[in-house]
């Protein structure tokens, strides 16, 4: 089977072909601009479309069987009649709509929400905080919406002509039932002042829900009427990429956290992409057509992505959530996902290159990076690692320097942001552990992905060290394995 897979992004489009689960083509790469304004962080969605149109002319799929689909999430959208934007693309990292998630958890009650949606309305980070945003300040935009959804189902409407989401994607909107996977829950839909008329229909990720229509195909440079399956939020490929990989990674180490420097995961681990995608298509051997391997055997899997954001990410067989973790629907069977993010860390460390090392190579930057998380003194100077805030609170923190003197240099402001960032990475342990027992194996992606995020987690509760295994292109895997188990499209859950 010949598949184009789409990876969506906050700074690219990564477009590639898969041959029975192996990268043949690509991947390739096209980027657009996330546009910072204040607390409003936006992608225009005319961006994103050239970018997917450029990656897949550069890529020439020719004949393609399949097209899958992996992005970010929640980006929110809004659609007139025609499926034309009326909004931006809203990402998880916005932060205008703090009052309005606010007035959301006071109006639905702090403890009925979370049962509901597994989530605080963290704003930005729940979409429904966005939505209600929009109907309080263009109110009269927003009467012209038809649908309203993620940035899959933008791409769907404007691709298939479909109506369709994910649960991955439908968890982080904030008026899904999450916790019971039943369709969305129309008070919560009323307080985010929308109509249930405007939401998209629940198919699992692995379907196949539409087929490419004309337009798109000629922008594409596609025959029409290829199948495309629904896709997933980004954070789930990579945990599916994990679960095919699981039955092989007892014995392989890609390097140990939890007090040392042995191994790496780098911006370039061993191996490529197709050995990767493979791997993972093969492992989803003993799965079925509603997804990969059922029973709770892979429970407790860790997953690490590290790029713009750090989302350190638990598989779970049953929900159970908790006022500082996010918690979603894994997009195919009844699984969960526990979730624990730093909303800002690759994007981090970019900021501090551009304004304080505008003269070092990336290269250089990062060389410094690994040197002063293991002999650096900070000397006093301490960093609040929230420069884009925090996911799992309403009332939003700001990132900040303290303990600065005359004698401050540059490398100790380094050293005070690598000591954040590492202290805010391994607190989330004992968060995920209240959830249930992490494995002491942990996947890890993402070109941010550095020992020194490592360097301070606690030993996981069997008292062993931290194994990390690197999964090169784990969006892609992700892809192959929903590839693998796709299904016919089903009726919708609603």
């Amino acid at each position: 089977m010949r598949v184009l897979a789409f990876d969506i992004g906050s700074s690219s489009v990564k477009a590639a072909v898969l041959v029975d689960g192996v990268v043949k083509t690509g991947p390739v790469r096209h980027s657009y601009e996330t546009v910072l304004a204040g607390v409003r962080v936006e992608i225009d969605p005319a961006a994103v479309w050239s970018a997917i149109v450029a990656a897949t002319r550069e890529l020439a799929p020719g004949g393609v069987d399949l097209i899958g689909l992996t992005a970010l999430g929640p980006a929110f959208i809004a659609m007139d009649k025609r499926g034309e934007p009326l909004t931006p693309l809203v990402t998880h990292a916005d932060r205008r709509s703090v009052e309005q998630a606010g007035r959301i958890e006071q109006e639905v009650g702090k403890r009925r929400h979370l049962e509901i949606t597994g989530n605080r309305p963290y704003p930005g980070g729940i979409a429904s905080t966005t939505w209600r945003w929009y109907t309080e300040h263009e109110p009269d935009l927003l009467k012209r919406a038809d649908l309203v959804g993620a940035l899959t189902t933008w791409l769907h409407r404007k691709m298939t002509g479909e109506r369709v989401i994910d649960p991955s994607q439908a968890s982080f909107l904030g008026v899904y039932r999450t916790t019971t996977l039943d369709g969305w829950d129309p008070d919560l839909v009323a307080v985010a002042n929308g109509t249930v008329n405007q939401l998209p229909e629940v198919h699992e990720a692995n379907r196949v829900v539409g087929r490419l229509q004309k337009d798109a195909a000629r922008e594409l440079g596609l025959p029409d009427g290829i199948p495309m399956q629904a896709g997933c939020l980004d954070g789930s490929a990579v945990m599916l990429a994990a679960m095919a990989e699981c039955g092989t990674a007892a014995g392989s180490a890609g390097g140990t956290a939890g007090g040392t420097a042995g191994g790496t995961a780098s911006d370039n681990p061993g191996g490529s992409a197709g050995d990767t995608a493979g791997g993972a298509a093969a492992g989803t051997a003993s799965g079925t057509a509603d997804g990969p391997a059922s029973g709770s055997a892979e429970a407790g899997l860790l997953v690490n992505s590290v790029g713009s954001t750090d989302v350190l990410a638990m598989l779970i067989d049953e929900p159970r959530p908790m006022p500082r973790l996010l918690t979603r629907a894994l997009g195919v069977g009844r699984r969960w996902v526990a979730v624990a993010t730093l909303a800002s860390a690759g994007t981090t460390f970019a900021w501090v290159q551009r304004t304080l090392f505008p003269d070092l190579q990336s290269a250089d930057f990062h060389a410094l990076i690994a040197q002063l998380g293991t002999e650096g003194d900070s000397h006093g100077v301490r960093f609040r690692p929230y420069l884009a805030g925090d996911r799992t609170t309403l009332n939003q923190p700001r990132g900040g320097f303290s303990g600065l003197t005359l004698a401050t240099t540059r490398e100790h402001l380094l050293t005070a942001v690598v000591d954040g960032l590492a202290a805010a990475s391994a607190a989330r342990l004992p968060l995920l552990t209240a959830v249930r027992a992490p494995r002491p194996l942990v996947f890890v992606t993402g070109g941010a992905a550095t020992d020194v995020m490592y360097r301070d987690w606690p030993a996981p509760p069997d008292g062993r060290n931290w194994t990390r295994r690197p999964v090169p292109e784990a969006t892609l895997a992700g892809a192959a394995v929903l590839a693998a188990t796709q299904s016919a499209r089903g009726a919708p859950t609603l």
